[in-house]
């Protein structure tokens, strides 16, 4: 008896095609892989230049106001095979490496980790930095003052709460600056630095307003919110919100207000006479004031 050896089965030539067709195009994906990498070592390069020039000079490479441009430019060149929010997505952590080329970043965060200050941390620095997470909002502002963090982000306080009344007067105790403003899944935050961008067209100014009931009877009054208003507009620094500080019930005639305003765009502006002019303006309206910072609001992470 003779026996038949069974039919080689035959390719399907189908798959065949689609086989051949991904690996021309995973092809083209590895020659595109090797092209961008290249580009990103030459954009490392150059950023490690960038903060060589910057050594001895500044205290953190985190510039707000200068990444929020950045952002918004590559977005506008995203189109439909890559919407925007994924080319800004790989931008931040393109964005967190080259800040690792110039300085190895250190950022307090309110709350444990996985905390919702934690998450918008890492949206807004991404993977690089060192993250230290210090409990409630005000323990975060001790590693930021003593120089053992770069930057701080926490809750936006609610000055209408004792805790977040007791935090504005901590942080202008401080010396350390709001420098961006931004919200995470509907929570809103503040980074907190130990030093400011040049103040710019666009940016929101938090200052911290104190007047005293015996020497300004009238603070406070309806006519004073709407003089104070009506002033800083005439300067091009509309008011955004005046919310008086929360306080215990003691015989203390003084009231602290958190004061927001908007730095309008303008033909000409400077950063310095922008401030002198807020000092002016608001020196009739209150005995003391602290800026506790300006920033631009980076949108939702």
């Amino acid at each position: 008896m003779t026996f038949k050896a069974p039919a080689c089965p035959q390719p399907d030539s189908a798959n065949s095609r689609l086989e051949a067709e991904l690996a021309v195009l995973r092809q083209q994906l590895d020659t595109i892989d090797t092209e961008l990498v290249d580009l990103l070592c030459r954009r490392a390069a150059i950023s490690h230049a960038v903060g060589a020039a910057k050594q001895g000079k500044i205290d953190s490479v985190f510039r707000p106001q200068r990444e929020a441009a950045l952002l918004e430019r590559v977005a506008a060149l995203g189109h439909l095979n890559m919407p925007p929010q994924q080319v800004q997505a790989i931008y931040r952590e393109i964005l967190s490496a080259s800040r690792a080329t110039q300085q190895q970043e250190h950022v307090a965060c309110a709350g444990q980790p996985g905390s919702p200050a934690h998450l918008a941390a890492l949206a807004i620095f991404g993977s690089q930095p060192c993250y230290a997470h210090s409990g409630p909002s005000q323990k975060a502002l001790a590693p930021l003052a003593s120089g053992a963090c770069h930057a701080a982000v926490v809750p936006a306080p609610n000055p209408g709460t004792l805790a977040g009344a007791q935090f504005l007067k901590a942080l202008a105790r401080s010396g350390c600056k709001c420098i961006a403003c931004t919200h995470h899944k509907g929570a809103a935050f503040w980074v907190l630095a130990r030093e400011t961008e040049s103040l710019a067209p666009g940016c929101t100014l938090f200052i911290l307003l104190k007047h005293n009931a015996t020497t300004q009877p009238h603070a406070h009054s309806q006519a004073w919110h709407s003089a104070l208003a009506t002033a800083l507009a005439q300067a091009g620094l509309p008011v955004q919100q005046c919310t008086p500080l929360a306080k215990k019930q003691t015989k203390n005639t003084a009231t602290t207000m958190l004061l927001e305003v908007n730095c309008l765009p303008r033909e000409i502006f400077c950063s310095q006479q922008c401030l002198h002019t807020l000092e002016a303006v608001l020196a009739p309206f209150c005995s003391t004031y602290t800026l506790l910072g300006w920033c631009p609001t980076l949108g939702e992470q």
